[in-house]
């Protein structure tokens, strides 16, 4: 793989990042403001989910 490749694959990572990053902020705000143990329990496995991911991704740019 060359440099520009490794670069390029990076980029796709940060890109993927930040689009998780932004659905977890999107996740938390409701939070707040809702009550219910359902809703508490599906954003907390939506946001493991994206935490998940974003780690993965952190991995996948380590890893190139």
């Amino acid at each position: 793989m060359t440099n520009l490749e490794i670069s390029e694959r990076i980029q796709q990572e940060i890109t993927e990042i930040k689009i998780i990053l932004e659905q977890i902020n999107k996740f938390k705000e409701p939070l707040k403001s809702q009550d219910g143990k359902l809703y508490e329990t599906a954003l907390v496995n939506a946001l493991s989910l994206n935490l998940h991911s974003f780690y993965t991704a952190i991995e996948r740019i380590f890893e190139l």
